[in-house]
């Protein structure tokens, strides 16, 4: 949607306006005050439906979930995981490796490795629309 004031117009109006459409895209030249929404782009003083919005908003979307996978995964790797076990898995490893617990660290590489297997299998399964 977009909405246009266009010259000559009061303070008044010029402020009746940008309020009646607060929260849109705001853009002004010297004819006109256009308020417009974000699948609008202003092209030569108009408002016009951007042909890339959709793929846009497709891309970001995608970027998202995936960012959301990573950030899972280096959760499990370095924060607390509530399982009352401390770190995360990436540092206890550190930690097995240091004091020698061979069977713990083998056992963290495991699960590590699993989660690594798991992340890329639900980013490979994330689609763009």
């Amino acid at each position: 949607m977009n909405y246009k004031l266009e010259k000559p117009y009061t303070d008044i109006e010029r402020a009746d306006f940008i309020c009646g459409y607060q929260g849109l895209n705001y853009y002004e030249d010297d004819n006109c005050i256009i308020m417009y929404s974000d699948d609008f782009k202003i092209v030569d003083g108009d408002a016009v439906l951007d042909p890339d919005y959709e793929a846009q908003q497709s891309q970001k979307t995608y970027n998202e979930a995936i960012q959301r996978e990573i950030n899972s995964y280096y959760e499990y790797l370095y924060r607390d995981d509530g399982s009352g076990s401390g770190a995360g898995a990436a540092i206890r490893l550190v930690g097995a490796n240091a004091l020698g617990y061979t069977t713990l660290a083998t056992n963290l590489t495991t699960a590590i490795n699993t989660r690594h297997q798991t992340l890329i299998t639900n980013c490979n399964a994330i689609e763009k629309e």
